[in-house]
């Protein structure tokens, strides 16, 4: 799992639970200064006080404590042959989504796209 980072979640990132459910609100509450756990959270539907570091009890670890959601990836390529005269084809790579892929071989009239295809996805 990613590790909690303050910053990227004020922002917007999305963040979720160790047990993986959604945070759909967060906020720093600022003028809270009497108490180190001033993060507040919303988690289906319910809010909870974390402490900035994302844990929900310090010095544990548990179900509840927050880290950035996964990211997902793709990598993508085409199969593709000269529009005149061949009949070989080739295979072009590491396109981050089908339609880098489709843009890439745009540029090249004299190539014929045969097939798209999504080579591997990963989260990290």
């Amino acid at each position: 799992m990613r590790p909690f980072d303050l910053e990227k979640a004020l922002a917007g990132e999305p963040v979720v639970t160790r047990d993986g459910k959604k945070v759909t609100e967060i906020f720093l509450l600022k003028t809270v200064t009497a108490r180190q756990n001033n993060l507040l959270a919303v988690v289906d539907g319910d809010w909870y006080l974390f402490f900035r570091n994302g844990a929900l009890e310090p010095g544990l670890s548990c179900n509840g404590d927050l880290f950035m959601a996964p990211v997902k990836h793709q990598e993508w390529g085409y199969l593709w042959k000269y529009r005149e005269g061949g009949t070989a084809y080739n295979f072009s790579y590491k396109f981050p989504d089908e339609e880098s892929a489709i843009k890439h071989i745009e540029l090249y009239p004299h190539l014929e796209l045969v097939k798209t295809v999504l080579i591997r996805e990963w989260e990290e």
